[in-house]
Parts: C-alpha cells; structure tokens; sequence
C-alpha cells in the first residue's frame, strides 16, 4: 500500500535518526520520517522502544548517559527547547556543574515533564547552537542562566573556566546581558559583579587549586589579591606571578610540582623569585597542605596586608 514500508526499512530509519541523538528519537520525528503509528506502536510493545517521556523513546539495548537523558528532555519539548542552565553547563563541560536534564523553552505555555527542569524566556538565534547533536545554549546565555541556579561560588568558577577557555568575553557577556534585561533577573547583579572584577577579560582562576586558595582567603575576610601579575625584573625580562598585592609587594605562589610543567620551570622560577626578592617583594609559597589546614597560610597572608599602607588596621 501507499506510504508503507518493510520492518527492515522502518528499523532502518529509526537507526538513522537516533545515530545523531544519543540512542533517542520521538514519535513526531518517525512519523515525519514516515514510518506509520502501529509500526512505531508495535515496537514500544515489544520493547524495541523504550519510552522515555510521553512521545519520546531510547533504543533499547544501547547505553543510557546524561546526555541521552538531556536529548529526550529537549525532544520531549518540542521544537522551541533547547538545554540549558545546568544542562547546558555540563554539556560545556563547566567543572563543578553535575548533569542535569534542564532546558530552556520558548514558549508561553506551561509545560511539564516529569524529572525534568523547565523554565521559560526567551531564547533567540545569539543564545542557540547545537553541541554533539543537542540544542543547546551558546557559552555566554549559559553563564547568564546558569546565575539563576547555582551558588556564587560556583558560578565563579564557571565565569573563570570559560574565560580561561576563551569561550566567552567580559565585553560580550555584559552585553548580552544588557540585552535581556537585567532587572528582577535572578543572578544578575552577582555575574556583573564578577564581569567588573574581571574586567581585563583575565580569570581570577583557572584550576581547582587556585579556585580553592581565593575561597579561603574570601572565606578569612581578606582582600583578593590580582591574579597573573606581570613584574618587570631587570633587564626587561617579565615575571607573571600567580596572585598579588602589589601595594605591599606581596606574593602568593602555587608551590607544587603539579603546578609546573617540568623541572627546567622550577628551575627558572627560582631564578625568578630571586630576583624579586631582591626588588622587595615577599615570596609566600603555598601547597596542597596549606590548602587542607589553611590557618597558617591565612595568619602569614594577614600579617603580610597588616604591613601594607593600604590595609593597614
């Protein structure tokens, strides 16, 4: 008959369209293929197909994953979803972030899906892109989003990590958010205040060590110190130190093989910190220890600001 098509084909096509969405297809996209509702039917009832939201299904047989749940989610949506949020940030591969199934609709209806987060607003082509077969919104609409869910530190980690990634600009975030509005905007006021912070364009940090030491010298109430400070050592060579006060010529530096790519760099950062010995400044190693029991890296740090004009009392 018209429009009919042999279980090889009908299997065939079903193949074809989950092979780019991680094992999943919905029930609108067979049907536009042409296979037909009992053929579609059949399979659910046999298992072929296993139903993972109302019109949407995994191939049986092959492994679930976050993404795969985040691919229905977005199918089960509808055309105007895309993931997002969190969903978003772990497909960016944010550290920090755990996967979740959360997606952004264009819509202004209500819409629910069980186990699934949704939220509302709008989405137009500078906030969309498509990664590893999943609609999805683009790194800076992630960071904007992604301030209405997580807390500040882990969003500090996010503005860092795209920043370090070259994924996102300070300019272009605060223009985007600029452009959808940031009053009554969950989050806004904390991204801009990181975007300000960072307005060379620079992270503050861009491992989980130094991530961890500006938590606990926050944590201590201490002033940050500039992060990827350039020194010019005598005879023009350029010295960049990790963190810095440079009011009071203090230092702080990851003190740690992991830190340095090889020996030769130890080497040379010895060398280095010689000379900005010399020059007066105060050369505060800090390790994985000092991390863990960070007391007296804290009392060291805050004695050293006692000593600078700026902080002094």
């Amino acid at each position: 008959p018209p429009g009919w098509l042999w279980p090889v084909e009908t299997d065939r096509i079903i193949a074809s369209i989950a092979a780019g969405q991680h094992a999943a297809v919905s029930r609108r996209q067979l049907l536009d293929a042409g296979v037909s509702r009992s053929a579609v039917d059949r399979r659910v009832a046999g298992g072929r197909l296993v139903q993972a939201h109302a019109g949407v299904y995994r191939l049986a047989g092959h492994p679930q994953s976050s993404r795969q749940s985040l691919m229905t989610a977005v199918l089960a949506a509808g055309a105007c979803a895309v993931a997002s949020h969190r969903g978003a940030a772990h497909l960016l591969g944010i550290p920090g972030v755990e996967p979740r199934a959360e997606i952004g609709v264009a819509t202004s209806r209500a819409l629910a899906i069980p186990t699934v987060v949704v939220h509302r607003g709008t989405y137009g082509p500078p906030d969309i892109t498509t990664l590893d077969g999943i609609p999805t919104t683009r790194p800076a609409r992630t960071l904007i989003d992604l301030a209405t869910v997580v807390t500040p530190t882990t969003l500090e980690g996010a503005v860092d990590d795209l920043l370090s990634r070259r994924l996102v600009t300070v300019d272009y975030l605060l223009r985007r958010l600029d452009s959808l509005g940031r009053q009554g905007r969950r989050g806004a006021g904390a991204l801009a205040e990181l975007l300000a912070d960072r307005s060379d364009g620079r992270p503050w940090a861009t491992s989980v060590f130094e991530r961890r030491l500006l938590a606990e010298l926050r944590a201590a109430g201490l002033p940050l110190p500039r992060p990827q400070f350039v020194v010019i050592l005598p005879g023009g060579r350029r010295a960049v130190l990790d963190y810095a006060y440079p009011e009071g010529l203090l230092a702080l530096e990851a003190d740690s093989y992991r830190h340095h790519s090889s020996r030769t760099d130890w080497g040379h950062d010895r060398v280095r910190n010689r000379w900005l010995t010399a020059m007066g400044w105060r050369i505060l190693p800090v390790t994985w220890d000092d991390l863990a029991e960070p007391g007296d890296m804290i009392d060291a740090v805050r004695r050293g600001l006692k000593e600078m004009p700026r902080y002094a009392g």
